[in-house]
């Protein structure tokens, strides 16, 4: 009932003692207001106990019935992405090794099943995380639009607060990146794929590259490089052809970058050792304007993934009106190098990718959206721009 208003939808639902039991119901509002409540009422005095209490549309993305809301996924569809990278960045590393605790570093396995039965998190940015939107949804979503799945797994080290698996001890880790392999490529006959199949999908989601950490960087008490040498031998021991993506840190100006790429040449005669390394800038549209040559003269024997990049005119917590014209055209401009240096540069993606008015931690972002309305920042457009008008010649 939105209070004052007089839109107002009802339904009713018998209890039944004994147990948690599974109740659904359908609501149609007679009018529209976004600030609408959902109210429980009981019609005696009783004791219940409720738990995961989920408000869906009827409408979702595609049918789907765990899905997408429509229009917030169908301006991504728009955008043509010709892959996703998910399921965030810091968020796949920041929290603690203990799987059972409500900080945990991110684990997709905790993503699959019921959503009932998918432990709630509290996540890099401090609001919870239902994980409803799951690895299972993810892939789903990646076939619907038609981009390539893009997954990214923790490599049991959080350069952030220095948590860290021991490096003779990286087997829980190893087995969560060929699990996930299994996941989404393994048939019916193979324990993972047999999960992915219950859940619907007897086919193989046909996934082909593999981030391994987010930022991850060299420091003092941590051996990021010996941490990718150690999954690299076990992920292309089970899956040779899965292509990898390294990281070069969480700048390009810092001496952490320098010895992420030194670490990255020195292997680079070694085939598949890395086929793209994850550079993430965000900077001055200045900045961007200054380096449209950023790539001419990168080596061509290791390629790149411009993973996260944004213009930050200014930033901040919701402050939507970071996303200027002058930001998108700065973006604009870079891209012209990106693309002319396409032989190099294999993957680009602009980060973040959605931010909810009034709860965004982060500023800027590239779409924005509230309870019932979203739109596309400045930054959409170019990106949507691009992708629509892909070069095929180099003059």
């Amino acid at each position: 009932n939105a209070e004052g208003t007089g839109c107002y939808g009802r339904a009713d639902m018998k209890l039944e003692a004994g147990g948690w039991k599974k109740k659904e119901c359908r609501i149609k509002s007679d009018g529209t207001d976004a600030a609408a409540r959902l109210v429980i009422l009981m019609r005696q005095i009783m004791t219940v106990e409720f738990d995961v209490i989920s408000l869906f549309p009827a409408d979702t993305y595609r049918g789907r019935e765990n899905g997408l809301r429509a229009d917030i996924a169908g301006m991504l569809a728009a955008m043509k992405p010709r892959f996703l990278r998910f399921p965030g960045g810091c968020l796949t590393h920041i929290g603690s090794l203990e799987e059972r605790d409500r900080n945990a570093m991110y684990r997709w396995k905790s993503t699959l099943g019921d959503v009932w039965d998918r432990p709630a998190r509290r996540n890099s940015w401090n609001y919870n995380q239902t994980l409803g939107l799951g690895y299972y949804e993810y892939f789903q979503f990646c076939e619907d639009i038609g981009a390539k799945p893009l997954p990214v797994i923790s490599a049991g080290f959080d350069p952030h607060f220095l948590r860290m698996a021991p490096v003779d001890d990286m087997e829980e880790w190893i087995r969560e990146a060929t699990d996930l392999i299994e996941f989404a490529n393994g048939d019916r006959t193979t324990r993972w794929g047999a999960v992915r199949a219950q859940m619907g999908h007897e086919e193989p989601f046909g996934l082909t590259m593999l981030g391994v950490g987010n930022e991850q960087w060299q420091t003092e008490k941590a051996d990021f490089f010996e941490r990718y040498e150690i999954f690299e031998k076990a992920i292309h021991a089970y899956a040779p052809k899965m292509k990898l993506i390294g990281s070069a840190g969480p700048d390009i100006t810092s001496g952490r970058y320098a010895r992420a790429w030194e670490f990255y040449h020195a292997h680079e005669e070694q085939a598949d050792f890395v086929y793209a390394v994850d550079e993430h800038y965000y900077v001055k549209p200045e900045w961007l304007y200054g380096h449209t040559d950023f790539y001419d003269n990168y080596s061509r024997k290791v390629k790149v993934f411009s993973g996260e990049y944004a213009a930050h005119p200014c930033s901040g917590f919701n402050r939507p009106e970071s996303n200027t014209l002058e930001g998108a055209l700065a973006e604009a401009a870079f891209l012209t190098g990106v693309e002319r240096n396409a032989d190099v540069v294999v993957l680009a993606s602009y980060a973040p990718l959605f931010a909810r008015l009034g709860y965004a931690q982060w500023s800027p972002d590239l779409i924005w959206f509230d309870a019932s309305n979203c739109y596309g920042s400045p930054s959409y457009y170019v990106q949507k721009m691009y992708s629509e008008n892909m070069g095929t010649v180099t003059v």
